[in-house]
Formats: structure tokens, C-alpha cells, sequence
């Protein structure tokens, strides 16, 4: 140490603890003199990570909000530099986040998974000629709330309309929701009525004359 009586000490990021200085200085009789103090040094707060939203597991569409603490400069994954972020995912995805604070810095990470309904398959049987029974389809294993043209509505898998008609045919939609995750999601299917051909019957007049075709009109 320099042989005045006063010095810095910058502990660092890797100390913590007590520790012990040593002096060694010359008075002014040129004795030496030797000195110690004890410092206790507390590490410095490692930067958490938390989870603010209900929980890590979303529907399709809804936002998650993420936390970050314990630092003063953050690096989100997604290239955010806030604490707290709040995302919309569109696949189950892995956020990771750096804090740094002046005396250390820590990398977390928190995945997010997101529950679609993407491989769902709605249908119906036609198209349909008129007063055909109407057919309407849905994957089975969920909850389903059709609706449709004539005030049409039903919460069967595979509901059925008795008559195709004009006052029944166009587009059905089913909200489909998951029992599991409570996940829900439209669907559409389209109804189309084919008419029947209409025959166009042309008669052609004939005329007999009953003298040459050997009938008599009898009076």
C-alpha cells in the first residue's frame, strides 16, 4: 500500500466474506509500524427472474407478462431492455433474460407453452340436393357451440339439419373449446345446395289426317 494514511479498496465481484488488510508503514522515526483491520464484505444481490402472469401456460392469442429483478440493466432474448416485458406468443417459445447489476450479473430463463387449436377438422356431408338431411362435423373430444344460417344452433359434436333449402344452406360456425386448457377457437363450414336439373320437355304437334292413316271419325 502507498505510505500515506489514507487508501481505496474496490472489492471484486468474486469477493465476499471477511477479509483482512495488512499495513506496513514507517513513522516518523522511521520505525516501521504494522497494522490490520477485518472488512466483511456481502456479495452483492444476484438479479431474479419471475413469472407475473396467472401462469406459464396460454391460449393462442393471450399475452404473458415476465419479470426481471435484483439488476439495473436488463437483455431480454427478444431484444427488450425494460425489467418487465409482456409477450404474445405465437408457439410455445424460451425467454431468456440477462440482469446485471454493479456487482455481478445472472442469465434465466422461463419457457412458455402456448395450447392451440390448429389440427381441428370441421366439415358437413354435401353439397346436398334440396330436402337432403343436412350432416355437420367436428373432431370429436371437446366442447362445440354451433351456429348458423336460420338461427341454427346446437352443442352436439355432430349436429344434423333435416332439410337443405334455401333457408338453410351457407355458412356454420363452431366455437371448439378444450376441456383440458379451457383453449378455444372458430371454425367454419360451408353448406351448398345443388338444384335439381330442371327438364325442359318440348312437344312437337302432330297432325293425322284419318283419311290416310285408315281411321274414320264416326259420327
Amino acid at each position: 500500500f502507498p505510505s500515506h494514511d489514507t487508501t481505496n479498496y474496490l472489492p471484486g465481484n468474486s469477493d465476499a466474506g471477511t477479509i483482512k488488510l495488512y499495513l506496513d508503514a514507517i513513522n516518523a522515526c522511521g520505525n516501521p509500524i504494522k497494522d490490520s483491520v477485518s472488512i466483511t464484505i456481502l456479495p452483492g444481490p444476484i438479479p431474479q427472474i419471475n413469472l407475473i402472469s396467472a401462469n406459464d401456460s396460454i391460449c393462442f392469442g393471450e399475452s404473458v407478462i415476465l419479470s426481471a429483478s435484483g439488476g439495473t440493466t436488463y437483455s431480454w432474448s427478444n431484444g427488450a431492455t425494460t425489467n418487465t416485458i409482456s409477450v404474445i406468443p405465437t408457439s410455445s417459445t424460451v425467454y431468456t433474460v440477462t440482469a446485471t447489476n454493479n456487482c455481478s450479473q445472472t442469465t434465466a430463463s422461463f419457457s412458455v407453452t402456448v395450447n392451440e387449436l390448429s389440427n381441428i377438422t370441421v366439415s358437413n356431408n354435401g353439397p346436398y340436393l334440396p330436402d337432403e338431411e343436412i350432416q355437420l362435423n367436428a373432431d370429436a373430444g371437446y366442447n362445440y357451440n354451433w351456429s348458423g344460417p336460420n338461427s341454427f344452433s346446437s352443442t352436439i359434436q355432430n349436429p344434423t339439419i333435416a332439410q337443405a333449402n334455401s333457408g338453410t344452406i351457407g355458412t356454420y360456425s363452431v366455437v371448439i373449446t378444450d376441456p383440458t386448457t379451457n383453449c378455444q377457437s372458430t371454425f367454419t363450414t360451408n353448406v351448398v345446395l345443388n338444384n335439381l336439373p330442371l327438364i325442359d320437355v318440348t312437344s312437337n304437334a302432330v297432325q293425322i289426317n284419318p283419311a290416310s292413316s285408315g281411321y274414320r271419325d264416326w259420327e
